[in-house]
């Protein structure tokens, strides 16, 4: 199993492009090649493995592809200053994408309370229809039993109406 299999969502992918900075950060320090080329080889793979190919998935993988273009930069104020320049990026991203996720609750929050007035409306409507055809009925034994099922369905949306109506 690799190190992506298991990331399935943005914030997931934010995560480990946290941790590949944090690493890049400490590579970058290094005057050895190899480890650079190590956390470069992963930010690749970052890249390659992250999706699906959202604007924010395609925000992450530029930080990546430029952390990895700065760690093999030449000297270690320059790795450090590409490295500082990408970790600001994606602080940046982490502060718009904490915006965009309040806005999109603010506005499913507004979908589900017009969903709800929209339910107490129509099921109000319909438990008047159903009281006004219950009082149409005859006295007959077939008539009876279309009533009392009415009653029950009657009882039956009021009840639900009321537990909808709790959850604005």
């Amino acid at each position: 199993m690799s190190e992506w299999s298991n990331i399935k969502d943005v914030q997931g992918w934010t995560d480990k492009l946290g941790e590949l900075l944090t690493a890049a950060k400490e590579a970058a320090q290094q005057s050895e090649l190899a480890p650079r080329l190590k956390i470069n080889e992963r930010l690749m793979q970052f890249v390659e493995n992250s999706g699906p190919n959202t604007p924010e998935i395609t925000l992450l993988d530029e930080i990546a592809i430029k952390t990895a273009s700065a760690l093999l930069s030449q000297t270690v104020e320059e790795r450090l200053q590409c490295i500082t320049e990408r970790t600001g990026e994606y602080q940046k991203f982490g502060k718009q994408f904490a915006a965009l996720a309040e806005e999109n609750e603010a506005k499913a929050s507004s979908i589900r309370l017009e969903a709800i007035t929209n339910f107490i409306d129509s099921s109000r409507k319909v438990v008047d229809t159903a009281r006004a055809l219950q009082k149409s009925l005859k006295q007959d034994a077939a008539d009876v039993r279309l009533g009392e099922k009415i009653a029950e369905t009657i009882a039956a949306i009021e009840e639900l109406r009321s537990s909808v109506g709790k959850r604005i």
